[in-house]
């Protein structure tokens, strides 16, 4: 380094160190942006299962809570055509039994349901 040519030399050695410095950080970036989009990927698997376990899962709401509402209305119509109060007992004892099984098989559904969509999501990141 000279004081009257005004110039500043930077040593080959410390260049050296530089470069080899951004390489390895570069080398961690990359490492780093792999392993984040494996996991993005794993992710995005494990969405799609519990989305399409979800939709199932939604139909058989639906689908339990038409058959509920029929028979809503069949209870109706018949306790509209009971002519005694034991009849109409009869009848809403016997909605009530099939409300109350109705019930038990959904949740038995939907406990299958969740099950199946922990498995698919243990499955997707292994």
């Amino acid at each position: 380094m000279g004081a009257a040519s005004g110039s500043f030399e930077i040593p080959s050695e410390f260049r050296a160190m530089t470069q080899k410095g951004i390489e390895q950080a570069f080398k961690s970036y990359e490492g780093f942006r792999d392993l984040a989009k494996e996991t993005a990927e794993r992710f995005e698997g494990s969405a799609e299962s519990w989305q399409a376990c979800m939709v199932d899962a939604n139909r058989k709401a639906i689908t339990a809570f038409d058959e509920s509402i029929e028979e809503s209305f069949e209870l109706a119509s018949a306790l509209a055509k009971a002519t005694s109060l034991q009849d109409a007992m009869a009848l809403q004892s016997k909605y009530v039994q099939s409300q109350v099984k109705r019930f038990g098989d959904v949740a038995m559904e939907m406990g299958a349901f969740a099950n199946k969509a922990a498995e698919e999501a243990l499955k997707r990141a292994k």
